[in-house]
C-alpha cells in the first residue's frame, strides 16, 4: 500500500469516525434532555409525596389530639362512648 493509498484510506476513516461521533452526541444530547425531563417529572411526584405525607402526619396528629379531648369530656361529663353500629 502506497503512502496516497493510506493517506486516502486514514482520511477515509477519519471522516466516518467523525460522522459516527457526531450522530452519538446529537442522540446523546437528546437523550440527555429526555433524562432531564424524567428527573424533573420525578422530582416532581417525590415532592407531591413527602408534601402529602406531612399533611397525613399532620392530620394524625390533630385527630389523635381531638380523640383525647373527646375522652376527656365523655370522663368529665361521666359518660360512656359507644360505637353506633
Amino acid at each position: 500500500m502506497s503512502d496516497d493509498q493510506f493517506t486516502k484510506l486514514f482520511k477515509y476513516v477519519e471522516q466516518r469516525f467523525n460522522e459516527v461521533e457526531a450522530r452519538f452526541d446529537t442522540r446523546f444530547d437528546s437523550l440527555d434532555s429526555r433524562m432531564d425531563s424524567i428527573f424533573g417529572a420525578m422530582d416532581t411526584v417525590t415532592k407531591d409525596q413527602e408534601t402529602e405525607e406531612t399533611e397525613r402526619l399532620a392530620m394524625s396528629h390533630q385527630l389523635d389530639r381531638h380523640e383525647r379531648w373527646i375522652q376527656q369530656l365523655a370522663r368529665g361529663a361521666d359518660t360512656e362512648l359507644a360505637i353506633e353500629g
